[in-house]
């Protein structure tokens, strides 16, 4: 069955999503007053008024979370800069270059397993 889109996606602006979890948190408002003010899907602004409880921004995030952290993901980019310096820019077909980089995660994941044990053995012969 193909896919039928159900709409446009977030179509309220960040700065509107930060007014209606102001309104909701600082003056009170309801969430369904505060959705229907500012136009935010109502359970959406429920989960954005949770998130600021806690704490945290209310950032426009559409999609999945990333895989790999910032400091990953910036070492994982100086590694193929590297090599490309070294040995030319490839130009293998996609699947390739996906293997390519997932082998390289790997790796470094590995290489940070590594480093952990071998921290960690020295922290037990240390004790």
């Amino acid at each position: 069955m193909p896919y039928k889109s159900r709409g446009l996606r977030a179509t309220w602006s960040e700065m509107d999503m930060k007014r209606a979890v102001n309104a909701v948190i600082v003056y009170g408002k309801s969430n369904v007053k505060a959705s229907k003010q500012f136009g935010i899907p109502l359970e959406t602004l429920r989960r954005k008024v949770l998130i600021a409880h806690k704490g945290d921004g209310v950032e426009k995030k559409l999609g999945r979370s990333t895989v790999l952290s910032a400091a990953d993901e910036e070492q994982l980019c100086g590694v193929i800069l590297q090599m490309e310096s070294q040995y030319g820019r490839p130009k293998p077909p996609k699947f390739n270059f996906f293997k390519t980089i997932n082998h390289v995660i790997k790796s470094i994941n590995a290489f940070t397993l590594s480093v952990n044990a071998f921290t960690h053995s020295i922290n037990q012969l240390a004790n």
